[in-house]
């Protein structure tokens, strides 16, 4: 892993452009946990936490040559939101500590977050041969 961390490092340093996101679909990889614990460790690798959030937002959107729709907060542009209780520029982690998420512009409720997170429970539970709590 510390091979992989300072190959991270040492090619952020040197300009290349990082790029964050899933391999799904592999067991055991869920997408959304997974990005979380994958900026956690580019901050781990030496990356700031801005240029962290910067390869799951900007850096694939310009790479996918979307910027005009996805990429950052402007008006006119698809509103995939994810709103959190902390700064993740503070501590990357704080990506965990979702408050309301946005979907092409639409809330989706609390309970309706907390209903898909169970199915996602269930599902995992399922394949791993135990029951969701």
């Amino acid at each position: 892993m510390a091979v992989y961390q300072d190959l991270v490092r040492r090619m952020d340093q040197r300009g290349v452009r990082i790029l964050a996101g899933t391999d799904t679909p592999f067991a055991y990889c869920l997408p959304g946990f997974a990005l979380q614990q994958e900026l956690a460790l580019l901050v781990e690798a030496g990356l700031s936490p801005i240029a962290a959030l910067r390869a799951a937002t900007w850096n694939p959107a310009e790479f996918l040559h979307v910027t005009q729709d996805y990429g950052s907060i402007d008006p006119g542009k698809v509103a995939d939101l994810v709103v959190l209780d902390a700064d993740p520029l503070i501590a990357v982690r704080n990506t965990t500590r979702i408050r309301a998420v946005f979907r092409r512009g639409h809330l989706i409720d609390e309970n309706a977050l907390q209903s898909m997170l169970e199915r996602v429970r269930t599902e995992v539970g399922k394949s791993e041969g135990i029951t969701a709590h």
